[in-house]
């Protein structure tokens, strides 16, 4: 889980490398969206949320297929499409990823104005699979 922070335009302890620029993130959450029945990474999702005050943060989702992240300029929002329900977030205000692993991000971090913190962690369908077993 996240650990709060008082700086929140730096990524978590998680140290997540790669900060995505407010021009690119029509296009980054697209090119996610796109590659979704493609890219087995994208299988499916998990959202974890920390808000200013918290003291740990807490899993928002139990991991459910991921249908797509769409990000709404006029609105402001970012929305995490998973079956059966929508996780959105208002106000952005930083986006953190880590490395594409063979083509796919794993993780994003996204830092509302509020300063609190969404997660959203990638698996592939076979993991998930596994870990059920």
């Amino acid at each position: 889980m996240l650990a709060p922070s008082h700086q929140s335009d730096a990524p978590s302890a998680a140290m997540l490398n790669h900060k995505i620029e407010l021009a690119q993130w029509g296009a980054f959450f697209d090119n996610i969206s796109r590659h979704i029945g493609e890219e087995p990474a994208y299988s499916t999702a998990r959202v974890f949320v920390v808000r200013p005050g918290d003291i740990e943060g807490e899993e928002e989702e139990a991991w459910e297929r991921l249908l797509g992240l769409t990000w709404e300029p006029n609105e402001d929002t970012i929305t995490v499409a998973l079956d059966g329900l929508d996780h959105r977030i208002e106000n952005p205000r930083v986006i953190w990823s880590d490395e594409p692993v063979g083509g796919a991000v794993r993780r994003i971090i996204i830092i509302s104005a509020d300063e609190g913190r969404d997660e959203i962690v990638f698996r592939p369908l076979e993991d998930m699979e596994t870990m059920r077993k």
